[in-house]
């Protein structure tokens, strides 16, 4: 709800904003200056910042969405119905984006590189190589379903922290086995830079499994 009342907050401050707006091109003084703000402002926030801004604030849906069912799972006296249904609506919500990008990209491939598209939805596939690879352009969907999945290994198995850190090392070696062979950025400094973040986590989730106490229960 905490996170819900974020959202809200900040939809009326955009409905405020447009209030002024609309009361200034109401006045023939600032008329073309508004006119002109609000076609700039659509042009941005149709596709490719709408885009954006949801890809930064995604990982938080997702976790707020996993905190709520981990609750729900508990049984736990703190979980209030009501941010149960919403979470779950939320949870709904952040599966659906990224399955809607799998449809839209495999039906558009041969039409993402013309400038109109590009224009609108090009933060789906932002320095992507499009053709070294025909899984390339999936990359930001699934970056999205990466997420999902990070948080759904504590989630779900929120009471065996040991297949917790099992899972995220199996998930890691598969991401880093994929994203190295499929190789879906231009540049390759991207690449490296790619590859070594990920080698570093791994790193330190080996390094979570050897030497912390990870399983504290004698019968797993």
């Amino acid at each position: 709800m905490n996170d819900l009342r974020l959202y809200i907050f900040l939809a009326i401050i955009g409905v405020f904003v447009l209030f002024i707006l609309l009361i200034g091109f109401l006045l023939k003084k600032y008329k073309e200056k508004v006119k002109e703000i609000i076609t700039d402002q659509y042009k941005k926030w149709r596709y490719n910042q709408l885009l954006q801004s949801i890809d930064i604030t995604y990982i938080e849906v997702v976790m707020t969405v996993g905190t709520q069912l981990t609750l729900s799972m508990k049984k736990s006296e703190w979980q209030n119905p009501m941010d149960l249904k919403i979470a779950i609506a939320m949870g709904l919500g952040v599966l659906a984006l990224p399955i809607a990008c799998f449809i839209w990209l495999f039906f558009n491939h041969d039409k993402i590189m013309n400038r109109s598209y590009k224009d609108k939805f090009q933060y789906m596939y932002q320095g992507i190589h499009n053709h070294r690879s025909k899984y390339s352009k999936y990359y930001w969907p699934l970056s999205l379903l990466r997420r999902i999945v990070f948080i759904a290994i504590p989630t779900i198995w929120y009471n065996y922290p040991f297949i917790q850190l099992m899972a995220l090392i199996l998930f890691c070696s598969f991401y880093i086995i994929s994203y190295a062979g499929i190789r879906p950025h231009w540049d390759n400094r991207r690449t490296r830079l790619e590859i070594y973040n990920e080698m570093m986590i791994m790193f330190f989730t080996y390094h979570l499994a050897i030497f912390t106490d990870f399983c504290t229960n004698p019968s797993f």
